[in-house]
């Protein structure tokens, strides 16, 4: 599809008939909404991508907490196995 500058479309408006002058017109009116709404549109996408962008980055961040907490949990029941053994005596043996 090929964009005309305005001044072709008015220009071009002028040299046709009444009938075809009015077709013109809302012509150009919808190609203004079309226009106006893909901004919209493109603003909305550009926000959610920064969204987005923030939530894999924050995602990221927990996965590491994650992996040091389990490691932390692993490395705290391995020590607890080494202090108390299932095989040991009570004290007041």
């Amino acid at each position: 599809m090929v964009f005309l500058p305005i001044v072709f479309v008015m220009a071009r408006m002028y040299l046709t008939p009444t009938h075809q002058r009015q077709s013109l017109l809302m012509d150009n009116e919808r190609i203004i909404e079309l226009e106006t709404r893909l901004s919209f549109v493109e603003h909305h996408i550009n926000e959610i991508s920064d969204v987005i962008a923030q939530q894999a980055q924050q995602i990221d961040r927990l996965q590491q907490i994650n992996e040091k907490l389990v490691a932390r949990v692993r490395e705290l029941a391995e020590s607890g196995k080494s202090k108390t053994g299932v095989d040991e005596k009570p004290p007041h043996y």
